[in-house]
């Protein structure tokens, strides 16, 4: 791994862990076993540490990157196209730099200018749209009820947005399964709901 890919990595773990104040260049620097020249060799500023760990990882901000070839081949199938899909999403949610993204966007919202691309709405924006294009193309086969694609997209995403939210800040294996088994019961009746 290169220096400047140790610097994100670390700059990572400790901006998660810390916050975006609390996490100094000097902390940084020290953690990786490098001078604070060699950060300035590669980064202009704490900031642009910042903005670049979320570039890095904004394949998981941007949730089009949830939608999988494998995933694409389902559509024929919807129900077993949105269970595979959340599965997805769970998946990816609950990978350990997902998770410590996730505590950045939500504690640094506010107190850090963030790269609108990068930032909370955006991800939420980029979901939000993404799942109304889905359902608007399942209505259009027949698979679905006639409702407005934006309603489906807000009322089948948000129980997972919820159940981020409640894991996000947890190492518990039985409340992520929960989580897990939760989402599996809202697709179930999500489906049930909205299947012609």
């Amino acid at each position: 791994m290169s220096t400047k890919e140790k610097i994100l990595t670390t700059a990572l773990k400790m901006i998660s862990e810390n916050g975006y104040s609390g996490t100094s260049i000097r902390k940084i620097a020290f953690e990786v076993g490098v001078r604070e020249s060699a950060i300035y060799n590669h980064f202009d500023s704490k900031e642009e540490i910042l903005q670049s760990i979320l570039a890095k990882h904004s394949k998981s901000i941007n949730a089009s990157e949830i939608i999988t070839e494998e995933l694409i081949d389902l559509l024929g199938t919807p129900k077993i196209f949105l269970e595979r899909l959340a599965d997805k999403i769970i998946e990816q949610w609950t990978s350990d730099n997902e998770q410590m993204l996730w505590k950045i966007l939500l504690k640094e919202e506010i107190s850090v200018s963030l790269d609108p691309n990068y930032n909370l709405g955006t991800y939420l924006k980029n979901l939000l749209g993404l799942f109304e294009l889905l359902f608007q193309k399942m209505s259009e086969h027949g698979f679905i009820k006639k409702i407005p694609p934006k309603i489906l997209a807000i009322q089948f995403i948000s129980p997972f947005i919820i159940s981020r939210m409640t894991v996000s800040n947890s190492d518990n294996k039985k409340e992520i399964l929960d989580a897990k088994n939760n989402i599996k019961q809202h697709v179930d009746i999500f489906w049930e709901s909205i299947k012609r």
